[in-house]
């Protein structure tokens, strides 16, 4: 009896044990994790901020340190950088007990390049107990790329190279700044009388018509090249003007789009363009032409003394032997031949023969003679004048003499004298003009006087020469005054 008194107390001790533990667990607290998450979903910034604070906010204060693990993917990851650093791709941020919220740093990279525009995107991916993911879980930060195309301009919008350049000409396009991403600059090109291929070639080649040029990343400038062919004819100065028509990529078009090169023909060089000269009241002007085989096409001239005359005297050729001069609508003047000599001109007015003149020749071959006859009222032609010519052993013009025949007589009044006395040893591009096809003044005159209508004048010839030896200005001095001068060259 007493054996069962003992198990039914332990018993009952036992399930009174049982029912206070229980009742223990029935009335402790359970404890949730702390919610955590990102404050936003969406952030921008430019390339060129030096960082952003990216911050995750808990609910409620951690109970518990851990951490958090925070996943970053980007198609360009290695222009981000972190702090604290991440690995491989991944974040891990320590969580203090009693945290409501933690942060880092994104530092995007500004690579002075232009790239576009950067996505990073940030994923909640892992957190320690204690904690739990939010529904706030992913943000993505945009970045801004702040380079931009830099302007494409010409360097400058003329330039000059000579036909006969082996070099040729280096046509220099600036950029604004050192290019952030690779580009290319097309660039239409007109060149009216010149023939691509025949008259000149480029570096590049031009494709389709069109320099097309690549421009490499963080350069500051690009080039090209022309060069002439160098031909045995009398071309001219000719123009080929580029125009910047395209820009893409790392470039765009600037203010300076067009570039005009001119090319100097070679074959010109050394003669005379135009030249004037002033003296007093009166003013002289005379411009020259050329065609491709070399020959005097045109004069324009103009004078002033003091009231206006000009014309164009325009020069035709039959087998490089000039056979026409055209002065205007009425009138011309045809050239006739015995051999390589000029021996008589003819000139037409209206249709009609109005003046006439013989050429004869000393020994040396130069023009010794003229004699130019004039129309009289009753339609006949008559001897004017005589123009006698004397040079020097190297063909250069002493004198010229005027004479005008005696009426009823057979003799001649001498009425002029023009005297050469001295050369200086330097080339004429502009030697006193008897024919077309004739130089009688190879060497630069140091003097002239003039006998006429009882004066006797002495100039005194002074002169300026440019670089290449060519003279570009002369001063005439004498008692009566001075006249200047001025020359000009292709």
């Amino acid at each position: 009896m007493l054996t069962s008194n003992i198990k039914l107390t332990f018993i009952i001790l036992a399930f009174s044990t049982l029912a206070c533990k229980e009742d223990e667990i029935a009335t402790t607290p359970v404890s949730t994790p702390s919610v955590i998450q990102f404050n936003q979903s969406q952030m921008t910034v430019n390339e060129n901020e030096s960082e952003v604070t990216v911050t995750l906010s808990l609910n409620k204060a951690a109970t518990l340190a851990g951490r958090v693990s925070i996943a970053m993917s980007s198609d360009q990851l290695l222009k981000f950088e972190t702090e604290p650093v991440m690995t491989d791709g991944k974040l891990e941020l320590p969580v203090g007990m009693g945290a409501t919220a933690i942060s880092f740093l994104v530092k995007p990279l500004n690579d002075e390049l232009m790239d576009g525009n950067k996505t990073l995107t940030l994923t909640l991916a892992q957190v320690t107990s204690g904690f739990q993911v939010g529904t706030q879980n992913l943000l993505r930060l945009s970045v801004w790329d702040d380079e931009r195309p830099v302007d494409a301009s010409f360097l400058f919008n003329s330039g000059t190279v000579r036909e006969n350049s082996v070099d040729g000409s280096t046509v220099m396009v600036a950029l604004s700044g050192r290019v952030p991403a690779s580009g290319t600059l097309v660039i239409g090109l007109a060149s009216g009388n010149m023939i691509y291929g025949t008259h000149f070639t480029t570096e590049p080649a031009l494709i389709n018509g069109k320099l097309v040029l690549s421009v490499a990343l963080g350069v500051d400038h690009v080039s090209f090249k022309i060069k002439p062919t160098n031909d045995s004819q009398f071309n001219g100065d000719r123009t080929i003007q580029f125009v910047m028509e395209a820009a893409e990529g790392g470039v765009q078009k600037g203010p300076g789009l067009i570039h005009d090169l001119k090319i100097t023909d070679d074959e010109l060089a050394a003669r005379g363009k135009s030249y004037e000269i002033v003296g007093g009241n009166w003013k002289a002007k005379r411009a020259y032409e050329y065609a491709e085989n070399g020959l005097l096409s045109k004069i324009t001239w103009e004078q002033y003394t003091p009231s206006y005359k000009g014309g164009v005297y325009s020069y035709e050729y039959i087998q490089n032997k000039v056979h026409k001069m055209v002065e205007n609508a009425n009138r011309e003047t045809y050239y006739l031949w015995e051999g390589n000599r000029i021996v008589k001109s003819e000139q037409y007015t209206n249709g009609l023969l109005t003046q006439y003149t013989l050429y004869g020749y000393d020994q040396a071959g130069n023009i010794g003679e003229t004699a130019i006859h004039y129309s009289q009222p009753d339609g006949s032609l008559k001897l004017g004048l005589v123009l006698v010519y004397m040079y020097n052993t190297n063909g250069n013009l002493y004198k010229k003499m005027a004479y005008v025949p005696v009426e009823g007589s057979e003799e001649y009044s001498l009425t002029a004298t023009y005297t050469y006395d001295d050369y200086l040893d330097a080339d004429n591009p502009f030697p006193i003009e008897i024919l077309p096809n004739v130089n009688s003044q190879p060497k630069l005159p140091a003097s002239y006087r003039v006998e006429e209508g009882g004066k006797d004048i002495l100039y005194n010839f002074t002169y300026e020469f440019d670089a290449d030896g060519r003279p570009v200005k002369r001063v005439a001095a004498s008692t009566f005054g001075y006249e200047t001068a001025t020359y000009t060259y292709f």
